[in-house]
């Protein structure tokens, strides 16, 4: 399977999970992260892969969130992951928000030309207030990435977060 099919199926499997949860009505503040990791390593793994979690590329400090290898080894990913939200109640600083995805796509980018992936990802979670100047304003900052906007979905009320969608921002590779 595909690196981008395997990708946008473990992000519908995070869509199900994220409307799942938000009916529960728990205490989570947000959507999380991690949540996104795991969907997207049983789509992976689903695939073939072999999937590793929080790999280091280098010795001391470099890892990103997802890595992942097909057993010929043609096809290998590094994928950074992140969360972001907008709406009434919540301390907004979408341009805040931004610098902390560039470090990310930044972190992919630096993998390009190398042989430890031959692709990278950077996929962020916007949650929001439909209909808000804060998803307005948060939406102007996404559209700097220049990804994928995959198609919106409602969540029950997770403080005051009613929607959510996902950004696919191929870094580089095929």
């Amino acid at each position: 399977m595909p690196v981008y099919t395997s990708i946008k199926a473990g992000l519908k499997y995070a869509e199900a999970d994220y409307v799942s949860i938000a009916e529960r009505g728990r205490f989570d503040v947000k959507p999380k992260e991690d949540q996104i990791k795991c969907a997207l390593y049983r789509s992976f793994r689903e695939a073939g892969f072999l999937v590793h979690v929080e790999a280091g590329y280098q010795r001391k400090a470099g890892r990103c969130d997802l890595f992942a290898a097909c057993g010929s080894g043609k096809s290998t990913v590094a994928i950074e992951i992140k969360t972001a939200w907008a709406g009434a109640g919540w301390t907004n600083k979408p341009a805040q928000q931004r610098r902390s995805w560039e470090v990310d796509i930044d972190k992919i980018q630096a993998l390009a030309g190398g042989d430890w992936a031959n692709c990278g990802y950077f996929i962020l979670c916007l949650a929001y207030e439909k209909g808000s100047t804060s998803e307005l304003r948060l939406r102007d900052e996404v559209s700097t990435l220049g990804g994928e906007l995959l198609p919106p979905f409602v969540l029950a009320d997770w403080n005051g977060l009613n929607e959510a969608q996902f950004c696919v921002v191929k870094v580089f590779g095929n």
